[in-house]
C-alpha cells in the first residue's frame, strides 16, 4: 500500500540554532497540521519543551531520528545538502539579505520548476496542480 506524502518547507534564518529559530520556522507554515508527521533529527532545538509544545498544539504527530541515523530522514538530509551545495556554498555572501534572496529564489524554483525524478519528472507545483493538491505560494523571506 502506497501512502500519499506531503513535504512542506518552513524557513526561518539566523545566526543562532536555538529552539526559537525552529518554532519561528513553523509558525512561517501555512497548512494545518492535524495527523502530519513532523519528523527531525536529535538536535536539541527539535526536543526542546517549546518546539514540541507548539507542533502538538498544530496537531502534528511527533517523530524523531535514532542518534546518528541521517538515513532516518532522508528527504530533509537530501533537501538540505542540495540547498548547501548550490546556495550555500556556490558564492560568499557579504550580508544575509544577499543570501536570504538567493535562498528565495532557489527555494521558489526548486517548488515552482525543477522536476522531481520521484514526481514523475514534475515539479511539486505541477504536481499538486495535477492531483487536486493544495498549493503552495511562492516564499517570500524579505
Amino acid at each position: 500500500m502506497r501512502h500519499r506524502t506531503r513535504h512542506v518547507l518552513g524557513i526561518a534564518f539566523d545566526y543562532h540554532m536555538r529552539a526559537d529559530l525552529v518554532t519561528n520556522a513553523i509558525q512561517t507554515m501555512t497548512f494545518e497540521g492535524p495527523g502530519s508527521i513532523w519528523h527531525s533529527d536529535q538536535g536539541k532545538q527539535y526536543g526542546a519543551e517549546q518546539t514540541r509544545q507548539l507542533l502538538l498544539r498544530k496537531g502534528f504527530v511527533l517523530s524523531m531520528s535514532r542518534a546518528g541515523t541521517p538515513t532516518n530522514n532522508s528527504f530533509a538530509e537530501r533537501f538540505v545538502g542540495q540547498f548547501k551545495f548550490s546556495v550555500a556554498q556556490r558564492r560568499p555572501y557579504h550580508t544575509l539579505g544577499d543570501f536570504l534572496r538567493a535562498a528565495e529564489q532557489w527555494i521558489n524554483f526548486y517548488n515552482q520548476e525543477r522536476p522531481h525524478e520521484g514526481l514523475d519528472q514534475l515539479s511539486p507545483q505541477q504536481y499538486a496542480q495535477l492531483h487536486g493538491l493544495e498549493q503552495v505560494s511562492p516564499l517570500s523571506l524579505l
